[in-house]
C-alpha cells in the first residue's frame, strides 16, 4: 500500500483488506482517504467499513463531514453495518442533502442499521420527496423497522405509479410490513419463474383457513360464497382478467372481515377505518386492497398488475391464518 506504484495497483491492495483482523492497517486506510485518485479514496472508505472497528468507523464519520470530501455516498454505504446514537445522526443529517445518491444511500443505511429513532425523519423524506429512487429507498427502510404508519405514504404511491421498477420495490416494503419480512419477496421470486404456481398456493392455504372456520355465525353458506370467490378470483388471474379479479378480492376480505369479527361488528360497519380498531395489520391490508381497486375504477384508472393482485392475496393468506 505505502510503495510508489501505480493508482490501480494501490485501490486493488485496499480492496484486498476487509475484515477485523486487518485493523492493523486502519492508519494506512485513513491517510488513503486524502489520496489523490478517486478509485484509491472509494477503496479506502470500503475497506474501513469491512473492517468495522471503533477506529475505521470513527475515521469514516469525521471524512464524512468534511464538506470538501466527495466519496459521501461510499461513505454512507460503508456505515450500514455500524451502531450507535454518532453513527444514526450523522447519517440522518445526510437525508437533507440535494445529491440524490447520498439521500438514497443515506435511507438505505438507516434501514439497515435498524435505528427506529430514524423512522420520523426518513417518513418526512418519503412525504416530501418526488424523486422515484428516493422514494424506494425510503420505503424500504421505513419497512425493515417495521413502521407501519409509513403504509399509507407507500400504497397510494404504488397504486398510482407508472414505473414498473418502483412499484415493485414497494409492494415489497408493503409485504414486508404486512406479513414476515422477506416473505412477499420470496414469493414475487417464485411468481415470476412460473406464473400462477405461488398464487395457486397462498389461494390453497386461504382455502383451508375457510373450510376451517369454526364458530358463531360462520355457516356452511358463509364458508361456501367465500370459496367460490377464492375459485372466482384464480379463474379470473389465469385469465388475465386483472380488474374483475381486484373486485372480487375486495369482496373476499370483507368476507374474511365478517367472519373473523362479525360478532363484534354490524355488516354496514365493515370497513378498512373500523378493522384497523380491531386488528390493526388486518384493518391496514383490507385498506390497501380497497385502495388498489379504486383507483382501478377511476375515470382515468390506473391498471391493475400482476404484482398488485398477488400481494392482495399475500395478505389474504396472512389476514386468513387468523380466522377462527
Amino acid at each position: 500500500m505505502n510503495v510508489a506504484v501505480s493508482s490501480r495497483r494501490r485501490a486493488d491492495a485496499f480492496r484486498r483488506l476487509g475484515t477485523p483482523q486487518a485493523a492493523v492497517a486502519v492508519t494506512d486506510l485513513v491517510e488513503g482517504l486524502e489520496d489523490p485518485a478517486a478509485e484509491v479514496r472509494e477503496e479506502a472508505v470500503m475497506a474501513l467499513g469491512r473492517i468495522g472497528t471503533p477506529e475505521a468507523v470513527d475515521a469514516l464519520l469525521r471524512k464524512l463531514n468534511d464538506p470538501h470530501t466527495d466519496v459521501v455516498p461510499q461513505i454512507v454505504r460503508a456505515l450500514r453495518a455500524a451502531r450507535g446514537p454518532e453513527v444514526t445522526q450523522s447519517i440522518m443529517a445526510k437525508l437533507s442533502g440535494s445529491d440524490r445518491e447520498t439521500v438514497a444511500e443515506a435511507a438505505r443505511a438507516l434501514g439497515e442499521i435498524g435505528d427506529v429513532g430514524a423512522s420520523q425523519a426518513l417518513l418526512g423524506l418519503l412525504q416530501g420527496s418526488q424523486d422515484d429512487k428516493i422514494i424506494a429507498a425510503a420505503s424500504e427502510a421505513l419497512a425493515r423497522l417495521g413502521e407501519m404508519a409509513a403504509i399509507y405514504e407507500i400504497v397510494p404511491r404504488m397504486s398510482a405509479t407508472r414505473n414498473p421498477v418502483l412499484k415493485r420495490s414497494l409492494a415489497v416494503a408493503v409485504g414486508d410490513l404486512l406479513g414476515t419480512p422477506g416473505e412477499f419477496y420470496r414469493s414475487y421470486v417464485r411468481e415470476q419463474r412460473s406464473r400462477g404456481v405461488e398464487m395457486g398456493r397462498l389461494l390453497d392455504d386461504v382455502r383451508e383457513r375457510i373450510r376451517a372456520l369454526s364458530g358463531e355465525g360462520v355457516s356452511t353458506q358463509r364458508k361456501s360464497r367465500l370459496l367460490a370467490l377464492v375459485r372466482h378470483i384464480e379463474r379470473a388471474y389465469d385469465r388475465h382478467e386483472l380488474h374483475p379479479c381486484i373486485d372480487q378480492l375486495r369482496d373476499l376480505a370483507t368476507g374474511i372481515a365478517a367472519a373473523r369479527f362479525g360478532s363484534h361488528l354490524e355488516t354496514r360497519d365493515i370497513t378498512p377505518e373500523t378493522l384497523v380498531w380491531h386488528d390493526e395489520r388486518f384493518g391496514v391490508g383490507a385498506w390497501c386492497i380497497d385502495l388498489i381497486h379504486t383507483q382501478a375504477h377511476q375515470t382515468a384508472p390506473t391498471p391493475v398488475s400482476d404484482i398488485d393482485i398477488l400481494l392482495a392475496v399475500h395478505f389474504l393468506a396472512y389476514g386468513a391464518s387468523a380466522l377462527p
